[in-house]
């Protein structure tokens, strides 16, 4: 399906499942910790994967959703993942989106910057101009 969206001219973006298994593994399991030590922990890591699992179990469950933004609601089924499930997710495209951009200025760099020695804005308004 996604490469059929792609010959149309739609872009498509997939998260590399072994990217995800690498930060989910890494992620400190708060089974068993006191509230204190949990305390000492980021937000976004707090309660997020509990006896191995993500955002299941307790005390993880019990921060699965967003309930002082968004109050309890009919759906709200235990499979549909909570937020640091699309937190985690939101920062890793984030953090790629960011890498692909320095990765094209590079690039540009590369390409252009021999010319007289120019720099990125020098590229850009060159590039600019050529439109």
């Amino acid at each position: 399906v996604l490469v059929e969206a792609e010959e149309l001219g739609i872009p498509t973006l997939m998260l590399d499942q072994q990217v995800v298994e690498k930060v989910t593994d890494g992620i400190p399991d708060m089974f068993g910790l006191t509230q204190e030590q949990i305390d000492t922990y980021p937000k976004y890591a707090r309660n997020f994967k509990c006896k191995d699992q993500l955002e299941k179990e307790e005390p993880c469950a019990a921060d699965k959703y967003t309930l002082d933004y968004c109050p309890k609601r009919k759906r709200m089924a235990q499979w549909h993942p909570g937020w640091h499930v699309f937190a985690m997710q939101g920062n890793l495209i984030a953090l790629w989106l960011a890498q692909s951009l320095l990765d094209a200025i590079k690039a540009l760099e590369d390409d252009y910057g021999n010319q007289d020695g120019a720099n990125a804005e020098q590229i850009y308004n060159k590039l600019k101009s050529d439109e």
